[in-house]
C-alpha cells in the first residue's frame, strides 16, 4: 500500500471515529470490558480448540479486521472511499474507475441493505419472542432442558416493553452477522476471512439480497411475518441454528463466534468488533462476549420453537387445537410498565390432550436434534463456552 494511501485510511479512520462521533446506541458505556480476566484462559482455550483460523492465519484476522471496518464505513453516515473501496463482485458498467455518482449511490444502496436487513430482524424476532410466551410452561421448560446455564427454569423471553434496550442489544449480534455476512458475500471477501460457505447457504443470501431489492422494508403485510425479507431472513439464520456438522469454516453463525471470542481477547488497537467508537456502529460496545454470546443462545431457542411449530405433521383438527389454545393466552402484560408475567392460562392439564402430547414431542424431538450439547451444532460450542466449570 502507498503511503499516500496509508495517510488517507488513516485520515478516514480517524474522522470516523472521533470521540463525539454518534454511535447507534445513545445510552452505550465506555467502561465495559469486553471480558472478565478471570474468563481470558477459559476462552482462550476454545478458541485454540475450535478450528476458528489456523495459528498462522494472522492474514485472515487481518482481513476481518479490515472487511469489518469497510462494512461499518460502508453503510454509515458518514462513508469513507479511503475505508470502504469498491469490491463488489457484480458491478454495472467499467471497474477501471469509480465516478463519484457512482461511488454515493454504492454507499447509498449499502446503507439501505443494513437499514432494512437490521429492521426486518427487529420486526421478525419481536414478533417470534411474542409468540414464545403463548407456549405453555411445559413446553418451555424443554426448550432450557440442555441449557444448564439456565437450570430447571422455563424459557422466559425479552418480549416485554421494559426489556427493550435489552432485546436490541440482543438483537444487534445478529443484525451484525447478518449484515457483515450479505455485505461481504458481495464483497467477494468471505473466504480470505476463512469461510467458505455452502451452496444452500450462498443461496439463501441472495434469496435475502434479492427480497430486499423488490420489497425493501414497506409493503408489509398485516399479520407482519409474510413479508419476503423478514422470510428470507429467518430462512437463514434457521439454517445457521440447525446446522449439525457445524464447524467455524463452514458455518457463519460459529465463524462469528469465533470473530467475538477472538476480538475479545486482542489487546491493544481498537477492532471495533470489541473496543472503540465508530460511527453509527451496529454492535454496541458495552454487551461484553458472556452478553453476546447470551444473545445468539437466546435468540437461537427462539428460532427452533418457531421451526416447531411450522414443521410440525399433524391431522388439521390437532393442529387447529393447539393453535387455538396459544391464541387464548392473553400477552397484554408484555404492553405494561413491568414484566411480571401472570398465572399461566395455559397449565400442565392444558398439555394432557393428544395434540398436546404430539406437539411436546415434536418439540423434544427438535431440541434434541438442534439444542444438545451432545449434538455438533451451534448450540454445542455455546454451551462449552458458557459453563466454564
Amino acid at each position: 500500500m502507498m503511503a499516500s494511501s496509508i495517510d488517507a485510511r488513516a485520515k478516514a479512520l480517524h474522522e470516523s471515529t472521533l470521540p463525539t462521533t454518534p454511535t447507534q446506541w445513545s445510552d452505550e458505556r465506555w467502561d465495559v470490558p469486553p471480558l472478565q480476566e478471570s474468563e481470558r484462559a477459559h476462552y482462550q482455550r476454545w478458541l485454540e480448540s475450535s478450528g476458528f483460523l489456523a495459528a498462522s492465519s494472522s492474514d485472515k484476522w487481518n482481513a476481518i479486521c479490515n472487511n469489518w471496518i469497510s462494512f461499518l464505513s460502508a453503510t454509515s453516515a458518514m462513508p469513507k472511499l479511503a475505508l470502504a473501496p469498491r469490491r463488489k463482485l457484480v458491478v454495472w458498467g467499467s471497474r477501471d474507475a469509480e465516478s463519484p455518482q457512482s461511488r454515493t449511490k454504492r454507499f447509498q444502496q449499502d446503507r439501505k441493505m443494513r437499514r432494512c436487513i437490521q429492521e426486518v430482524v427487529w420486526l421478525a424476532f419481536d414478533e417470534l419472542e411474542a409468540l414464545a410466551e403463548r407456549w405453555p410452561a411445559q413446553a418451555r421448560l424443554i426448550v432450557n432442558q440442555s441449557d444448564s446455564t439456565s437450570g430447571a427454569r422455563v424459557f422466559e423471553s425479552w418480549a416485554a416493553n421494559v426489556n427493550l434496550g435489552k432485546r436490541r442489544r440482543g438483537n444487534s449480534v445478529w443484525t451484525g452477522l447478518i449484515c457483515f455476512l450479505i455485505h461481504s458475500y458481495h464483497e467477494g471477501t468471505l473466504e480470505e476471512m476463512g469461510l467458505e460457505i455452502s451452496e444452500e447457504i450462498s443461496e439463501s443470501i441472495l434469496d435475502v439480497s434479492e427480497a430486499e431489492t423488490f420489497y425493501g422494508a414497506i409493503g408489509q403485510s398485516p399479520d407482519r411475518m409474510s413479508g419476503p425479507v423478514e422470510q428470507a431472513v429467518l430462512r437463514l439464520a434457521l439454517e445457521f441454528v440447525t446446522d449439525c456438522h457445524a464447524t467455524c469454516t463452514s458455518n457463519p453463525l460459529l465463524w462469528w463466534v469465533g470473530i467475538l471470542v477472538k476480538s475479545s481477547l486482542q489487546i491493544g488497537a481498537d477492532d471495533y468488533i470489541s473496543r472503540g467508537r465508530f460511527n453509527i456502529n451496529i454492535l454496541p460496545m458495552d454487551l461484553d462476549i458472556r452478553g453476546r454470546l447470551e444473545g445468539l443462545l437466546h435468540y437461537s431457542k427462539v428460532l427452533v420453537l418457531d421451526n416447531t411449530m411450522h414443521g410440525w405433521e399433524a391431522s388439521r383438527s390437532r393442529m387447529m387445537e393447539v393453535r387455538r389454545d396459544m391464541a387464548a393466552v392473553d400477552n397484554a402484560w408484555l404492553n405494561a410498565d413491568d414484566d411480571q408475567r401472570p398465572e399461566t392460562i395455559m397449565d400442565n392439564q392444558n398439555c394432557s390432550s393428544e395434540a398436546w402430547k404430539d406437539m411436546l414431542k415434536h418439540l423434544q424431538n427438535q431440541c434434541n436434534l438442534y439444542l444438545k450439547k451432545q449434538q455438533c451444532t451451534p448450540f454445542q460450542q455455546f454451551m462449552l463456552l458458557l459453563e466454564q466449570n
